[in-house]
C-alpha cells in the first residue's frame, strides 16, 4: 500500500465543497449539495490500495487544507469525504493554532476547565471556542457529535491509539467539481467485545455514531430510560463516564485485527 504524507496533500489544490452535513444522509443520496452518495463512497473506499497516516489527517483538518463535507459509518467502517479549501487566501477561518491545540487537548479527555486555566480563559470561552474549532472543520459544533473518527485521528497525532493508518482514496470522477477525498478506519467499538454483552454493544454503538438516548430507544424498541441503563453499565465495566471518554478509550484500547 501507497501512503500519503502532508508535502503531497499540502501540494493539492482543488475546489472546495460545500458545507455538507451528511452524517443522516440516506445512503444513495448525494452527500449535501455534491454529487457522490454514501454507496459510491463506499465503492470506491473498497477498491483503494492507498493509505493516510491518521495524524496528517488531523494536521491537515486543524490547519484548514482540509475541510469534512461529509461522515457518516457502516457497521464496520468510519467514514470522512473531505474536500480542499478553495483560494485558501480569500478562505478566512476564526480559529487559530492555540484553539485548535484547546480542541485537540479536549478531545483526548482533558477536562474544559484545565485547559481554560491554562490559557487564561473562561470556561464558557474555551467551550464556544470548541464549537467554532469543530465548525471550521466542517463538523457539528456540539462536542457530544464529535465524530469517533476524528478523537482517533487526534490520538494519532499524539501516538495514543494502535490505529496508526487509514484508507485513502483520491475521487475526481469524469472532472466533476469538487474533487473529494474519502478517509476511512475500522471502527474503535471491537475492543468492547470482551467487555460488555451483546445488547450493550449495539447501543454502545449507535452511541459512538452520535445518536441520542432517545433516538437509540425509537431504533430498538425500547424506552430512553432502558438505553441510559444499558449505557452506564457499559460506562461503568469500562471505567470511564460519558461519550468524549468512551470515544478516548476506544481509540486508545484499539487492537487492529487485520490489514486496512
Amino acid at each position: 500500500m501507497s501512503e500519503f504524507t502532508s508535502e503531497q496533500v499540502d501540494s493539492e489544490r482543488l475546489v472546495q465543497s460545500p458545507n455538507w452535513s451528511g452524517a443522516n444522509q440516506a445512503a444513495g443520496e448525494p452527500l449535501g449539495s455534491g454529487w457522490l452518495s454514501q454507496v459510491r463512497a463506499i465503492q470506491l473506499d473498497a477498491l483503494s490500495s492507498q493509505t493516510i497516516f491518521l495524524r496528517e489527517v488531523w494536521s491537515c483538518l486543524a490547519a484548514g487544507v482540509w475541510r469534512v463535507a461529509a461522515h457518516f459509518c457502516t457497521d464496520d467502517r468510519f467514514y470522512f469525504v473531505l474536500a480542499t479549501h478553495a483560494e485558501q487566501a480569500s478562505c478566512s477561518r476564526d480559529v487559530d493554532v492555540r484553539e485548535m491545540e484547546m480542541l485537540r487537548r479536549t478531545l483526548l479527555g482533558e477536562r474544559q476547565k484545565v485547559v481554560a486555566f491554562d490559557l487564561a480563559r473562561s470556561q464558557s470561552t474555551v467551550n464556544g471556542r470548541l464549537g467554532a474549532c469543530l465548525g471550521a472543520m466542517g463538523f457539528d459544533r456540539r462536542a457530544s457529535r464529535t465524530p469517533a473518527l476524528l478523537v482517533a485521528a487526534a490520538a494519532a497525532a499524539e501516538n495514543m491509539t494502535l490505529l496508526q493508518h487509514a484508507r485513502f482514496t483520491f475521487i475526481d470522477e469524469q472532472g466533476r467539481n469538487p474533487a473529494h477525498r474519502i478517509v476511512s478506519a475500522p471502527r474503535l467499538d471491537g475492543c468492547l467485545h470482551t467487555l460488555v454483552s451483546a445488547i450493550e454493544l449495539q447501543v454502545a454503538k449507535l452511541f459512538v455514531d452520535g445518536q441520542s438516548y432517545k433516538t437509540i430507544a425509537a431504533r430498538r424498541g425500547t424506552s430512553p430510560r432502558t438505553i441510559a441503563n444499558q449505557l452506564s453499565s457499559v460506562f461503568r465495566k469500562a471505567g470511564i463516564s460519558g461519550r468524549p471518554e468512551l470515544l478516548v478509550y476506544l481509540a486508545t484500547h484499539f487492537q487492529p485485527k487485520a490489514m486496512l
